[in-house]
């Protein structure tokens, strides 16, 4: 078996139904008084630094900026002040008073010199505004989480997007220390892929543009999207490189040779095919299997309304070399790769599922039990589990509620001649289709009531369906 882990573009769940949600727009570089400020609301103090390679960076103009996610502002500048010799800045500021659950505020520092700029994000927690560090690290972190909201001098998007956004920029770096951050330095990252030094390559691009603005030009040329217009911030063209991840490698690559502030970096040109940022997450900080993972084995995954991600389990963890028997569990995990509150979660019938996972119009989750399992779990040889004394089952689907129950039996939902059953999915009318592997066939569950499901054979079935 090999080593079990779950690998996630990390612009990947940004992107969950934007067409749907309300779009708050974060307005960089215009002042004004917030619109939801209070007279008798108390001010508060934030403290930073500007740097490069930890190196203070003086006369730096510095504004604060709040844009509420999901609606409700423009977004709006809560304080501005300029970075002293050292690089340091103090501001005062208020936030806005409480928003709706489905309303969000996302806290901006930006520091801009010229056409440098450097950005740190922040959530919205409010503990979390005393101290801060805005560096290059910083900003590519927030640049690659925030490209699919950045549009000019604006970033905008939905409550959900924005606030993964924010949790991924954090797994790559941390706005309270500058350093890179704890997901993208530890295993299962690290040292054992490539994303730490890419990460720490697009560092240095944006550190040739805080010491030369010729560096800034050529960096805003070579991130100039095919048939669009030049970025005007440092933060469109980082948005730009992971849109557009394979365009201008070169001329790229070479503005990361310039400024050496960040290491391990990329050593050769061939390495990169593209600028995408992606961070692998085995429900724990290692990389090796064992009897003790999250998973073995994840087959395939399914995003709801909230971006969280549900995965089925081909097999049971164990070490290498130690036959694995059939998955028992599905989990969930939020979009920035943290596994959820009480996931895994267990029954309903789960046997191996393999690549069948899917959500239905009530949020519930289906997985389709193949069966996966090692040829002596067949045989009876190697149970699963100390209560598993028998062989893997291959007809059944099993079902979820949003907060991990099972709704199906302990034998899960057989009908339907469901045999083998792979691939599973939802039509917006709530109904479910299962496609078997073992009979050829299609079962159609109309509006997700197994008591229903019809068996469809396919055109020169080869297999005759089993009862059920």
């Amino acid at each position: 078996m090999t080593t079990a882990s779950l690998c996630i573009a990390s612009v990947f769940f940004r992107t969950i139904r934007m067409a749907t949600a309300a779009t708050a727009l974060l307005l960089l570089g215009v002042a004004g008084t917030p619109a939801w400020s209070q007279d008798n609301a108390s001010a508060q103090t934030l403290r930073g630094k500007v740097e490069s390679n930890g190196k203070g960076l003086p006369s730096f103009d510095i504004t604060f900026y709040v844009s509420i996610a999901g609606g409700g502002t423009d977004g709006d500048v809560v304080g501005s002040a300029k970075t002293n010799d050292t690089g340091e800045f103090e501001l005062t500021y208020q936030l806005p008073p409480a928003q709706p659950s489905d309303k969000k505020p996302i806290l901006f520092v930006i520091a801009e010199n010229g056409p440098a700029m450097l950005v740190t994000v922040f959530g919205t927690d409010p503990e979390l505004l005393s101290d801060v560090v805005v560096n290059e690290r910083t900003t590519v972190a927030t640049g690659v989480a925030f490209a699919r909201f950045i549009d000019g001098r604006k970033i905008g998007g939905n409550t959900y997007g924005m606030i993964n956004a924010v949790k991924m920029a954090a797994n790559m770096a941390d706005p309270m220390t500058g350093a890179v951050g704890e997901v993208l330095a530890k295993k299962p990252n690290g040292s054992l892929t490539s994303t730490y030094p890419k990460f720490n390559s697009m560092a240095n691009v944006i550190a040739g543009c805080v010491a030369s603005p010729e560096s800034c030009s050529k960096l805003f040329k070579a991130t100039t999207p095919p048939g669009g217009s030049a970025p005007g911030t440092v933060l469109q063209a980082l948005a730009n490189m992971t849109k557009y991840p394979s365009h201008n490698l070169d001329d790229i690559f070479a503005l990361s040779l310039a400024a050496k502030a960040y290491e391990p970096v990329l050593a050769s040109r061939d390495k990169p095919d593209s600028w995408l940022l992606f961070l692998k997450f085995t429900g724990g900080f290692y990389a090796d299997q064992d009897a003790g993972n999250l998973m073995n084995g994840p087959g395939s995954i399914a995003i709801d309304e909230k971006g969280y991600a549900w995965v089925n389990d081909n097999y049971v963890p164990q070490p290498v070399g130690v036959d694995a028997c059939s998955g028992l569990r599905v989990m969930k995990f939020y979009p920035w790769g943290e596994t959820f509150p009480g996931s895994p979660y267990f029954g309903g019938g789960l046997s191996g599922a393999g690549f069948g996972i899917a959500l239905d119009t009530r949020g519930d989750v289906w997985v389709s039990n193949y069966g996966f399992e090692a040829p002596d779990c067949a045989d009876g040889k190697v149970p699963a589990d100390p209560a598993k004394k028998v062989p893997a089952t291959h007809n059944s689907v099993s079902v979820f509620s949003p907060d991990g129950k099972p709704k199906s039996p302990a034998e899960g939902y057989t009908s339907g001649k469901i045999w083998w059953p792979q691939g599973t999915a939802g039509d917006p009318q709530g109904n479910m289709w299962i496609g078997n592997c073992g009979n050829d066939s299609v079962t159609f569950i109309p509006n997700g009531d197994p008591a229903k499901a019809v068996n469809f054979p396919l055109p020169g079935a080869v297999a005759a369906p089993p009862d059920g």
